[in-house]
């Protein structure tokens, strides 16, 4: 009879695998009324407060983060990620917001285009390039869709499992429930702007996993702005969050893996391209 360490310890990549059995019940077998989590109630604060402070650091002529307040973790390229030296409110103690900066090269549209996905193989191929230990996935239900003047736009619940989350293999998997929205909008001052959100909750169609399954049901609180002038080349990036991994895990190792979440970004618009390589190749091949 196995049981469920009370700490989850890293170890090497080159560790063995281990299974797991259980999934979510899939959207056929169960409905995910959406009155049982209230996605927009989870994710529109989120977004409002990750607004109001983009515009305020721009109208602060994109300022560098006080040292006082903020760490600098890691820099990849053109972005820049730094760690509360606070704890995060409502959080225990071992984990800590941080805060993505910079730019991406690419187009507004890309970068949300290289995490959008409507369906689960959507999501497989999205998860090849922004999850590498990536196992399962399901896209448990869609609440909003796109249109024609914002084809991104989505707000759904999504559940995937993973081995590893950055750079560190975990003894026990991590899975993973998650309120996403994503599109486009505008400020208050009417410029335009692309948006990312996932953040945790709890729903009774996907409750964490038996605690003999050695899968440890993590904590995602994530939100993203994208902005464009007008001609340009690159995409300016403010995007705050944090990562609970739980099992026990020290601080340092969350902060990893909310590092490696923020750079996720910068790997969205491979992720671009690849899935219109991958579309035009299958147009090609049907004809």
């Amino acid at each position: 009879m196995s049981t469920r360490r009370t700490t989850d310890d890293c170890v090497p990549a080159t560790s063995s695998s281990k299974s797991f059995e259980r999934r979510p019940t899939a959207p056929e077998d169960q409905s995910f009324d959406s009155k049982a989590v209230p996605p927009k109630k989870v994710a529109t604060p989120k977004l409002n407060l990750t607004d109001r402070e983009e515009c305020e650091y721009r109208q602060l002529g994109c300022p560098k983060p006080s040292t006082k307040e903020w760490k600098l973790l890691k820099r990849h390229d053109d972005l820049s990620v730094y760690k509360q030296r606070l704890p995060s409110e409502h959080s225990s103690s071992k984990t800590y917001n941080v805060m993505c900066l910079g730019s991406l090269e690419g187009s507004l549209e890309d970068a949300l285009y290289g995490t959008h996905s409507k369906n689960r193989d959507d999501m497989l191929a999205t998860a090849a390039y922004l999850h590498r230990s990536h196992m399962e996935c399901a896209v448990l239900n869609v609440l909003e869709s796109g249109s024609d003047e914002d084809p991104y736009r989505q707000l759904s619940l999504k559940w995937f499992i993973a081995e590893m989350f950055g750079d560190a293999r975990l003894v026990n998997h991590r899975d993973w429930f998650n309120v996403e929205s994503i599109g486009i909008t505008t400020d208050a001052y009417g410029h335009r702007y692309g948006y990312f959100l996932a953040k945790f909750a709890d729903h009774p169609g996907c409750p964490p996993m038996p605690q003999d399954s050695d899968v440890v049901r993590g904590k995602m609180d994530m939100c993203c702005i994208y902005r464009q002038d007008p001609g340009s080349r690159t995409v300016d990036v403010y995007a705050k969050g944090s990562i609970d991994l739980g099992g026990g895990l020290p601080a340092f190792v969350n902060s990893g893996a909310s590092c490696a979440m923020m750079f996720n970004m910068a790997v969205s618009m491979e992720s671009a391209e690849g899935k219109r390589l991958t579309k035009l190749a299958l147009m090609h091949h049907e004809k």
